[in-house]
């Protein structure tokens, strides 16, 4: 008995140390993409650097990049959201590893407002248009998982139509959960163009 209890410890400890490993290996594999030191594939399957995706944006002035590691599609992997924000607008790149390759996801400020630590977050697009999503990733296609929206008057809690206390009710729900905290990570100045 004693001996099986000490490899059952034994293996224990190796999975908790190897998990810890493949953990490291995917920050600094994430890390490297946010420096442009690797390539991601985007959603049209193409190899892309983060330069590439910066110059989309075509921010003015300084960027701000931050992270948040979190398991946004319940496959117990986490996935990095890095958010870019300047002077005038913020957006999000969605890095998600697969099979050794990791994937990326574009996404604007208001398709990922109250990002939640269970991976949920809210989608905005008007004052009576939005929606409570999770997200699912197979290679680089993503799937929005609605829960919940509104579009207008009428309103939708997992596929069924719901009334609109029964909407307010699910909002309120949602807001009591533990927002995504993001960890500061850098700035990226940018020289500003003044050719005309």
């Amino acid at each position: 008995m004693k001996k099986f209890l000490g490899s059952l410890i034994l293996v224990f400890i190796m999975f908790s140390i190897t998990g810890c490993f493949s953990e490291k290996k995917e920050l600094d594999t994430y890390l490297e993409i946010v420096d442009g030191k690797k390539d991601y594939i985007n959603e049209d399957n193409k190899e892309t650097n983060i330069s590439d995706y910066l110059k989309e944006l075509n921010y003015t002035g300084d960027i701000k990049v931050s992270y948040a590691l979190l398991d946004l599609d319940d496959d117990t992997k986490e996935e990095m959201v890095v958010g870019f924000s300047s002077d005038i607008d913020e957006n999000y790149l969605i890095l998600n590893m697969e099979d050794d390759k990791v994937y990326g996801f574009t996404e604007s400020y208001r398709g990922m407002l109250n990002l939640k630590t269970d991976g949920t977050m809210t989608g905005d697009n008007g004052a009576d248009n939005s929606q409570v999503y999770k997200m699912s990733f197979a290679k680089n296609k993503r799937t929005d998982i609605v829960l919940a929206s509104m579009n207008g008057d009428k309103y939708q809690i997992n596929n069924k139509d719901a009334t609109s206390d029964e909407y307010t009710n699910f909002i309120e729900e949602q807001s009591k959960k533990e927002n995504v905290k993001f960890k500061e990570y850098k700035t990226i100045e940018t020289a500003i163009n003044t050719e005309e």
